[in-house]
């Protein structure tokens, strides 16, 4: 048996105790201050929410799969409530010197087989950074390009509308998918028109319709956009 192992048997552990494996000893309760009393109450308190997300994980087990109603809320609720509680009860972590891991076959094992363990842990967590880190930065770049390509389609677009409606759009502003229409009539006109066509847009400064869609847009979004604009236009150009 490992050193770990009778350190274990023979140490007298109860819930939320100090680490039996620790070299030095956390701060005893007679020495606790202020911020040390917070920690402590606030680390226990805490840790109920933990049985209210094991609830409400277990309600949407039971709705989705018994009554076929999954719910909308329950997994938010759950990573809020669980993000929440290990946000809290870091102070109480730290007070008692303890940590949030899986350590059953680390501490059973010798010493040569955990720095297998630890060294194995080590790669495995640079290799989920580097995948993730990646995986964000080709994400990026690719909503980017998007972003790019459908804005310019959607500039073009707009500049061949104010080319034919110059009596309702006298320039096309902006920058990417952030767009604005310099209008000559009033632009809650347009606004009002385009409504009614089912696009909604709201009016700025300086007599500007501004045109601000999602960035995850599509080309055939931008298509459906200048059409209905076009209906507008045409609307409002054969009403004056």
């Amino acid at each position: 048996m490992s050193n770990s192992s009778q350190l274990i048997d023979a140490a007298d552990i109860e819930i939320a105790a100090d680490d039996p494996l620790h070299g030095e000893a956390a701060l005893p309760f007679s020495r606790y201050g202020i911020v040390d009393h917070v920690s402590h109450f606030s680390g226990i308190a805490v840790s109920v929410l933990y049985l209210v997300a094991a609830g409400a994980t277990l309600w949407e087990v039971v709705a989705r799969y018994v009554f076929n109603a999954p719910t909308q809320w329950a997994f938010e609720v759950v990573m809020v409530l669980c993000a929440a509680t290990w946000m809290i009860s870091s102070g109480y972590v730290t007070l008692k010197q303890r940590h949030i891991g899986i350590t059953v076959f680390h501490v059973l094992a010798s010493d040569r087989v955990r720095w297998w363990l630890d060294l194995f842990a080590t790669l495995v967590g640079i290799a989920a950074l580097f995948l993730l880190l990646s995986d964000a930065a080709i994400r990026a770049y690719t909503a980017i390009s998007h972003v790019e390509r459908t804005g310019r389609l959607l500039r073009r677009r707009l500049e061949e509308l104010a080319s034919r409606f110059p009596h309702v759009i006298a320039e096309v502003r902006g920058v990417g998918l952030m767009i604005g229409l310099k209008c000559v009539v009033t632009n809650t006109d347009l606004v009002a028109r385009l409504r009614e066509e089912g696009l909604l847009t709201v009016g700025a400064a300086e007599n500007v319709l501004r045109l601000l869609p999602p960035l995850i847009i599509e080309e055939r979004h931008v298509e459906e956009a200048v059409q209905a604009i076009e209906r507008a236009c045409s609307a409002i150009a054969k009403a004056a």
